[in-house]
């Protein structure tokens, strides 16, 4: 769209909360701005149960036509529960992250003039679902410009942004996963296990002693390596995407989801068949594991053992699971497997039993409050400038985020002297390194230690007097087990 002469130029990485800084200023001129008062309502906890709400019921009607594509795509005939296994955590996150964006454009002003971004095709180019980074700031910047060209109800222009990709980078090659990948390929020649044991958040050690109870072969799957191929956009226009005239969510959703596609569910998916056919069972009765999201090789292997009538039985492994206003993890998985052990929550759903924490059942804490360290440890969660994409979660946006900073600043520097020397501020460093966030450690104070998540909780509790916690994240479920005070 033409630029018109002597107009400023809103940049969108200033229309919504995402340049805002850790510091009040910024925070009350935010907050204070008449515009903003509309994008401050919209995160209220009713709007996000009516979003939420929306998206399910949109993905009920909607993800079917996806599914069928899939099929069409590799001139297949699954089942609508084999593509779910797959793709459909990843399809829920996605949905509701662009539909938050679709109504927040309507914030925007009709008169101005935006910058938006053109975004190099390569930073959309993923080989994994864990490559999908919803932090990178690129990908919220791409949403917004797609959005506002697609609008057309207001006037930009366009610049280009590039930056370097790591999506090249070689896996680190591991010895120990190595003879454990060809010894389970060697072991399936003569045996194959009726219950398979992957990701229960239990050591190695545990596993194989678990698989020796079930009298079978003691074993740890590694995932296979494939042959990866290049992304081919246009065939995935010719299955994904149909241009139409009517303006709506919906169509918009189509031309732009199938360029975020992982390769795993299309171009690389039939070399991850091959490879895990020779690599893990080809049939086995039961599989047990505590989440399957962060691997797609997983989720293709079980996809195929359910077509065979096996079993899916999970173990909660996270705190807010139970806990939220809703949860997509707690919603998509408990919806996909068969049962869903719980750390003791129930709701109405049939295949949902409450049990223990299987992870924290193997570990144990030696209490030592009798010596001079008796610590009491602040774990600070990570979160990100920018939309998560579980809208459940607390805080969603960056001036909830900042809010919660503040809090935690004001609660520290209330404690009396005697106090502050025994606090230990805990906070998960890469966690934060991906979120591109740095923890400023100058605004809470130099009097306190910070630890930066490189060892375990568990490792800290022995001679810990007292763990708060910012949310209800896993670490407070695992102070609760081991009886440590707690404050969220």
């Amino acid at each position: 769209m033409r630029k018109i002469a002597n107009r400023k130029i809103l940049d969108i990485e200033k229309v919504f909360d995402w340049a805002v800084k850790e510091n009040y200023s910024d925070l009350l001129d935010f907050e204070n701005k008449k515009s903003n008062i509309k994008y401050i309502k919209f995160f209220s906890k009713e709007n996000k149960i009516r979003n939420y709400n929306y998206c399910k019921k949109f993905a009920n009607q909607a993800l079917g036509k996806f599914l069928s594509n899939l099929n069409k795509y590799h001139e297949t005939n699954f089942s609508k529960k084999y593509w779910e296994i797959i793709v459909y955590q990843w399809y829920i996150l996605n949905l509701n992250l662009i539909y938050d964006y679709w109504i927040l454009s309507d914030l925007l002003i009709k008169n101005k003039i935006y910058k938006i971004y053109n975004i190099d095709n390569q930073l959309l180019e993923y080989e994994k679902t864990v490559d999908c980074n919803s932090q990178s700031k690129h990908y919220h910047y791409w949403i917004l410009s797609e959005i506002i060209k697609y609008k057309r109800k207001f006037q930009y222009i366009e610049k280009k942004y590039v930056i370097k990709t790591n999506q090249n980078k070689k896996k680190k090659f591991s010895i120990v996963d190595n003879l454990f990948k060809y010894l389970m390929k060697f072991v399936l020649i003569f045996s194959s296990p009726k219950i398979f044991i992957r990701d229960l958040g239990i050591k190695k050690k545990y596993i194989l002693l678990l698989n020796l109870r079930l009298k079978q072969f003691p074993s740890i799957w590694i995932e296979p390596h494939y042959k990866s191929n290049k992304i081919n956009v246009e065939k995935r226009e010719k299955y994904f995407y149909k241009k139409k005239k009517i303006k709506n969510f919906n169509n918009f959703l189509n031309s732009i989801i199938y360029k975020t596609i992982p390769k795993s569910f299309l171009e690389d998916f039939d070399n991850i068949n091959l490879s895990v056919k020779s690599f893990w069972p080809k049939n086995v009765k039961t599989i047990l594991t505590a989440g399957f999201r962060q691997s797609d090789i997983f989720r293709i292997w079980i996809a195929n053992m359910k077509r065979k009538r096996s079993k899916i039985y999970m173990f909660q492994h996270g705190g807010f699971i139970g806990m939220s206003m809703f949860h997509d993890g707690e919603e998509s998985e408990s919806y996909l497997v068969d049962k869903f052990f719980t750390w003791g929550f129930k709701n109405n759903k049939k295949n949902l039993f409450p049990l223990f924490s299987l992870g924290l059942s193997t570990k144990k804490i030696n209490k030592n409050l009798n010596g001079k360290e008796n610590k009491i440890i602040f774990c600070i969660s990570s979160n990100t400038k920018y939309l998560c994409q579980v809208p459940g979660f607390f805080p969603r946006n960056n001036i909830q985020r900042i809010k919660k900073i503040f809090i935690i600043k004001q609660t520290l520097a209330k404690l009396k002297k005697e106090i502050k020397e025994k606090v230990i501020i805990r906070y998960d460093h890469k966690s934060y390194s991906r979120n591109k966030i740095l923890i400023n450690k100058k605004l809470f104070g130099e009097e306190f230690i910070f630890d930066n998540c490189a060892t375990q909780l568990t490792n800290h509790l022995n001679n810990t007097r007292l763990v708060v916690h910012d949310c209800c994240s896993t670490g407070w479920l695992e102070t609760i087990f081991f009886n440590i005070p707690t404050v969220i």
